[in-house]
């Protein structure tokens, strides 16, 4: 069997390719950048701050934790993936679901499905849950902020 830089030992949450020679990985436990055939690791969770959703586009990968936190991430010309300034932003409850707008890099928006607690939870799978609410935050230079709040009933 080939050798692969990929972490094939978890679930994948997303691959992308994301330059000429560089692809994003992110799993529950960490962000890896594949280059040159080599796996660099971007960012490795610990403990309960395992990943849950993510959501990427050309400029901008943004990972939501199981702590109810997001954190935001550049994504350079060359396709590499390195820490934002923005800091990390609490929100209210799980991420069921996320999508990121393709705007411009200083100005993109994040539509972001959160549920709320009981969530059911099957042995061996995800958390089954329905969504609560909907969250829309713009991510500008310096912080997530968030635009609306939509309750869904």
């Amino acid at each position: 069997m080939e050798k692969t830089p990929f972490a094939g030992n978890t679930n994948t949450l997303c691959c992308a390719k994301t330059g000429e020679d560089a692809i994003v990985q992110v799993c529950p436990e960490g962000v890896c950048l594949i280059t040159g055939g080599k796996n660099m690791l971007i960012h490795k969770t610990e403990g309960k701050d395992a990943i849950g959703e993510c959501a990427m586009n050309k400029k901008s990968l943004v990972i939501a934790f199981e702590n109810k936190q997001l954190m935001h991430h550049k994504i350079d010309k060359d396709g590499l993936v390195m820490k934002s300034k923005i800091p990390r932003r609490l929100i209210s409850g799980t991420v069921t679901c996320m999508l990121l707008s393709e705007r411009s890099e200083s100005d993109q928006l994040l539509a972001v499905g959160i549920s709320m607690p009981p969530a059911k939870t099957s042995p061996g799978s995800k958390v089954i849950a329905s969504v609560y609410e909907v969250h829309l935050f713009n991510i500008g230079l310096s912080e997530i902020k968030c635009l609306y709040m939509l309750k869904v009933e």
